[in-house]
């Protein structure tokens, strides 16, 4: 009954426009006016139709920005639904226009423009060269680092269409032989040509994007840009609306490439300031570089048991399998999957460790399943459930070492006396108190070779002052430095209710508390 109950909810809610959701767009219109400039320049603007209201309401403040600049603001639309992510037993439902009608009711009213294109490839028109490119490249994948690889008119979106598959079919690694990475391939081609087509057409001055990862937001991004079209991601950073995505990390994340030349700039105060930071957090509150945990690592209350015997502790702690894993420049494994399995194997060779894998507390659903199906193979290996306090496992396991690939692990860990290592591109790549593996070989020797490892690991505990150091300098700049492209900053209050709607959804609380902020800018 609970579980009837739920689908008929979940639709209401898709085909409903509620009075709080009507309420919160006379509240956006009503509030949002901002003093208008002598600019009086013409010019298209394209909008992703991002289904959730945090990326909305920021769009929209974003937008009004734009009007008061310029003398007229045209809006095309992106739609995103994807018949692809619509392959339940009630699929028949959700590939109805119905579906999808109430969020693009929500973004036709608020911007007043049009749809002008969309990712759904049901509502598309493919060429016959779609589909030859597509069987092409398709049939000459050989293995998974092939998909990374593949380039379509000179763009690189082989990346885009691993994550996409991932979370689509909610699966840890790729299937090369997959018929529906073939479909995500096809579509992929199309989506590039017709936002080709639509950039040379229109001479686009801005795109607005939640996130830079999958295809349907990656594709646009990629295509426009190289045209010349500022793109604006709107992904949660402190106090600002949005961060203009600079060639030199193409991604939504925080452009900690500037980090290097940035800390040795920074004075003993401003580094005081990172290293209470990250005490705070340790207390458990949640800062503004983990703004999408639920809840603080270190407020949770579980414990893990210590272990009696003379082998050696490393934590491997776990990514969200299917969740964008190449958010960043460069990773030395095609996936988080393939990088957990051969860590494991490799720290078996001589069975000289305890190996434990620390659940990630923000992992979707399906990857316990994963983990157990691991755990039938690997019996020797244990699992630290998400709930246990980072600093019981300090306390109790005293780890050797820990694994991640790019986790925020790699810092807090290293505060607490642990040597991270990491397995990709991550924002504390230029600071050494960590180390990343330039490539498999270099990995493989760490996780097998006792004199590689304890000279990597003699040279951490050598530094523990640095090191701390160096970890005050990174949590300041991640936390508490205005980068260059970062854009219009917001009011505390406005922050501080964005950031609770993105994390609860709450649409009910954010319009009582919405109406209520006094400036929505800083």
């Amino acid at each position: 009954m609970n579980r009837i109950i739920n689908v008929l909810l979940h639709f209401y809610k898709r085909f409903v426009v509620s009075g709080d959701e009507k309420i919160l767009i006379d509240s956006l219109k009503k509030e949002c006016h901002f003093k208008i400039s002598d600019n009086r320049e013409n010019i298209v603007i394209l909008v992703q139709m991002a289904e959730d209201f945090y990326f909305l309401v920021k769009f929209y403040i974003a937008y009004k920005i734009m009007v008061s600049k310029y003398s007229n603001v045209e809006v095309h639309l992106i739609s995103l639904a994807e018949p692809l992510n619509k392959r339940s037993k009630l699929g028949f439902i959700k590939n109805t226009r119905l579906y999808d009608r109430k969020w693009s009711y929500l973004y036709k009213t608020l911007f007043e423009g049009n749809v002008i294109t969309t990712f759904d490839s049901s509502k598309s028109k493919f060429e016959k060269t779609h589909y030859e490119s597509a069987k092409l490249i398709f049939s000459s994948l050989k293995n998974k680092t092939d998909v990374l690889r593949i380039r379509y008119r000179g763009h690189e979106i082989g990346n885009l269409i691993y994550d996409y598959f991932l979370r689509i079919e909610n699966v840890p690694t790729v299937d090369i032989n997959s018929q529906v990475l073939y479909e995500v391939i096809l579509n992929s081609l199309r989506f590039v040509d017709e936002l080709d087509r639509l950039g040379d057409h229109y001479k686009y001055k801005y795109l607005f994007t939640s996130y830079l990862t999958y295809t349907p937001h990656g594709i646009p991004a990629k295509i426009l840009f190289a045209k010349g079209v500022k793109v604006l991601s709107f992904c949660p950073m402190k106090n600002f609306l949005y961060k203009e995505v600079l060639p030199e990390l193409f991604s939504h994340v925080r452009d900690f490439q500037f980090y290097g030349d940035l800390k040795v700039k920074l004075s003993n105060s401003q580094i005081d300031i990172g290293l209470k930071n990250l005490q705070d957090r340790f207390k458990g509150k949640l800062d503004s570089s983990v703004y999408y945990m639920r809840e603080s690592n270190y407020s949770y209350n579980g414990k893990v048991e210590k272990i009696e015997n003379e082998k050696k502790n490393v934590i491997i702690y776990l990514h969200c399998f299917f969740d964008s894993p190449h958010i960043y420049r460069s990773m030395i494994f095609p996936d988080f999957y393939e990088w957990l399995v051969f860590s494991i194997e490799k720290l078996n060779v001589d069975n000289d460790f305890n190996v434990f894998l620390k659940k990630h507390p923000n992992g979707l659903n399906g990857n316990d399943k994963i983990i157990t199906d691991l755990l039938q193979k690997y019996q020797d290996v244990k699992v630290i459930d998400s709930n246990v306090n980072n600093i019981n496992i300090v306390e109790n396991l005293k780890p050797f070492f820990i694994l991640t690939v790019y986790g925020t692990i790699a810092y807090e860990m290293a505060y607490l006396g642990v040597p991270v290592f990491c397995a990709g591109d991550n924002p504390h790549i230029d600071f050494d108190f960590q180390y990343t593996f330039k490539n498999v070989c270099e990995y493989e020797k760490f996780l097998t070779n006792k004199d590689v490892q304890d000279s990597l690991i003699s040279s951490f505990n050598n530094k523990s002052l640095e090191v701390k150091k160096q970890i005050g300098q990174f949590v300041y700049l991640h936390t508490e430095v205005k980068l260059q492209n970062q854009k219009v900053e917001m009011s505390d209050e406005l922050n501080e209710i964005m950031i609770d709607l993105f994390k609860t959804g709450d649409l009910n609380v954010f319009v009582k508390k919405f109406e209520n902020v006094k400036n929505i800018l800083g």
